[in-house]
């Protein structure tokens, strides 16, 4: 199936999935770089992390597009039908309520 090998500095990984999404991201928050490698089944319900990391200064990566035959071993997987789905979105939303109080677009009840 094809997928991608990522290298970071001697660490080589291959992640694909039959049928779904496979992505490598690379985001900035707050002054940190992440690296996000991951694929997602066709009904969403299924998510595998092959490698997840923060960069650090001078890391270097290479990515290729090839057929996988030797799929690593994933970091993590998440199985969204197992999960506690209030309790998700409570949590979600006490976190963007407490970025809103940070940037004094709410006050806070008190």
């Amino acid at each position: 199936m094809k997928g991608f090998t990522l290298q970071k500095g001697n660490n080589i990984i291959s992640g694909a999935i039959e049928e779904g999404i496979t992505s490598i991201i690379l985001t900035n928050k707050d002054g940190v770089f992440r690296l996000h490698f991951g694929s997602m089944d066709k009904t969403g319900m299924h998510a595998y992390t092959w490698h997840a990391s923060d960069l650090e200064l001078g890391d270097t990566l290479q990515i290729c597009y090839t057929n996988i035959v030797n799929i690593s071993e994933p970091q993590s997987i998440l199985d969204y039908n197992s999960l506690n789905h209030d309790k998700i979105e409570l949590d979600y939303y006490h976190r963007l309520k407490k970025e809103l109080i940070e940037e004094g677009l709410l006050i806070e009840e008190g």
